[in-house]
Formats: C-alpha cells, sequence, structure tokens
C-alpha cells in the first residue's frame, strides 16, 4: 500500500475537523447593555397583556435575548408564557413559549439563528402571558439607557422612553460567518488577513518540517500543511475570543 493511501483516512479526518469547527463552532458572547441605574427600580405588572421592549443591538450576530421575571401564585403546572422577537420591519424572527415553573425572580431566554447584520438595528422582545395562564407575572424595571429608538410598550400600548425591562443580549459568532463579515465590511482587509494566515501557515510548515529532520524524523509535506493550517486556525480564533465584542 502506498505511503499517500496510508495517511489518507488520517488527512481525512484532519480536513472533516476542521471544516466542521469552521462552519459549527461558535462562540457565545452577553453583549453589552447599559442601564443608568444598577439595581431594579419597580416590579411592573402583574401581566395581563403582552408588553414590548425595543433596544438597538450593539453588535452583529444577535442570537439571544433574556428577560428577568418575578413569578407569584403560579400553579404547579406552571406560567406559560409567549416570547417573540420582532425586528425593525415588525416582522416575527422569533417566537418562543416558556413555561415558568417556579416562584420568585427568573430568566427567560429566547434563541434564534444569529443575524450577522443587526448591529445598529432595531428590534422588540415582546412578553406576553399565554392564554389560560394563571398567577401573577411582574417585570422588574430598570431606568432606560435613553438610547433613541428604545422604548418600554406598555399594556395600554403606551410608549415609555424612561423605563426598561431588566434584559441580557447575547451574540453567537462563527469562525465562517466572522471571516465573511470581514470581507464584507473591508474587502482589501480581509483580503490581508487571509494571505497573512496563509504566510504564516507556509513558514510554520517549513518550520514544523525542519524540527522533524532535527529530531530525526520524518513530517510530509500535506500532513504538516494541515497540522500548520489547523494550529493557526485554532491561534487565530482564541485570539479573536480575547477581543472585545465589536
Amino acid at each position: 500500500m502506498s505511503s499517500i493511501s496510508t495517511r489518507l483516512p488520517a488527512v481525512a479526518g484532519v480536513v472533516v475537523t476542521l471544516l466542521a469547527g469552521v462552519l459549527f463552532f461558535g462562540q457565545d458572547r452577553m453583549l453589552p447593555v447599559i442601564f443608568l441605574e444598577e439595581e431594579h427600580a419597580f416590579p411592573y405588572g402583574p401581566l395581563a397583556a403582552g408588553v414590548g421592549q425595543s433596544f438597538v443591538a450593539p453588535a452583529p450576530y444577535l442570537s439571544r435575548v433574556t428577560v428577568t421575571i418575578d413569578a407569584s401564585g403560579i400553579p404547579t403546572s406552571g406560567f406559560p408564557l409567549n416570547l417573540r422577537i420582532r425586528d425593525d420591519h415588525g416582522e416575527v424572527i422569533a417566537e418562543f413559549r416558556r413555561l415558568v415553573d417556579r416562584l420568585g425572580v427568573s430568566a427567560q431566554a429566547i434563541s434564534f439563528s444569529p443575524i450577522a447584520d443587526s448591529k445598529g438595528r432595531l428590534f422588540e422582545v415582546e412578553i406576553q402571558p399565554a392564554e389560560g395562564a394563571e398567577g401573577d407575572i411582574y417585570l422588574p424595571m430598570r431606568t432606560g439607557s435613553g438610547v433613541a429608538g428604545e422604548s418600554f410598550r406598555e399594556q395600554e400600548g403606551r410608549l415609555n422612553d424612561e423605563w426598561s425591562v431588566n434584559f441580557r443580549l447575547d451574540q453567537t459568532v462563527r469562525p465562517l460567518t466572522f471571516t465573511r463579515g470581514i470581507l464584507a465590511a473591508d474587502t482589501l482587509t480581509g483580503v490581508g488577513l487571509l494571505a497573512t494566515l496563509a504566510l504564516l501557515t507556509v513558514a510554520l510548515t517549513s518550520a514544523l518540517r525542519s524540527a522533524g529532520r532535527v529530531l530525526g524524523f520524518r513530517i510530509g509535506q500535506v500532513t504538516g500543511g494541515l497540522f500548520a493550517a489547523g494550529l493557526m486556525l485554532a491561534m487565530g480564533w482564541a485570539a479573536y475570543a480575547l477581543y472585545p465584542v465589536a
């Protein structure tokens, strides 16, 4: 059997691993949401109808919104709560029913596919008791951030830009979408980044083969190149993870 055939399973395994990492591996980050006061100001409720909190996403790849609720007097079967996310066109992009099954303060989240162009766009998270819900749900309110476009839609339909529900935003970034975003924002920078990665991979491959000769074992060009590419991708992604959200 030729040396190429014997190395083929290992090469295929490395390639599949790299592709899986690029396509599916993601990093979740909490996005910065600034409130004028640290503590909750007052409870809003009990909820008898839907309310909404609009916000401007501070970064791309928005993927999850979490709101804080306070449950009181709910039955053992739980309190069904509808959560919806609407975009700046009023379209529902995600909808989920949560079952609040414990008393007191808890965090309720709705997740959806990462929105690559979410930065600077206005979204609304809607919180609505489902039909047949029993018990009382309150929202711990906070002083709003004062950012233009942000407001709290009360049960009666009034908009209030001085108060906000306590919410948290998260993003999920994958290597493939991150690279695509760089190329879309600045093609020259993206191409330069890829060229730098290619040059570093070639240099690392050469260094690995030289080290192998010194240590008395042979590292093939393909094996060294794949190992170097995987190492460079892993190091690059780890370095990116240390940068603040942008």
